[in-house]
């Protein structure tokens, strides 16, 4: 990552994996991007996910994405990472 940004401290945003299957890094790789995160000059300013149906009234998988975006915020939170933009939304 280092190599790859221009001198100073570099935003960028961290897609998650919650269900779509269009973008993002898988829930289990997260903690492996954050350690990279760490080791260069990123600073995490956002992460967000896409849900798969969200425009589908009572859909079970829009809950479930829901927890699993929630779970990984907090995880990142346990890191120490606080990005203030967070969201979650259908496309």
């Amino acid at each position: 990552i280092r190599d790859h940004c221009v001198t100073g401290v570099q935003t960028c945003a961290l897609p998650i994996y919650t269900g779509l299957g269009r973008i993002g890094v898988m829930p289990r790789d997260v903690g492996a991007v954050c350690d990279a995160l760490g080791a260069g000059p990123l600073e995490l300013e956002g992460v967000f996910s896409h849900l798969a149906s969200g425009e589908v009234p009572g859909e079970p998988s829009v809950d479930r994405q829901r927890v699993e975006f929630e779970r990984i915020v907090a995880a990142l939170a346990d890191r120490g990472l606080r990005p203030p933009l967070r969201h979650l939304a259908n496309s």
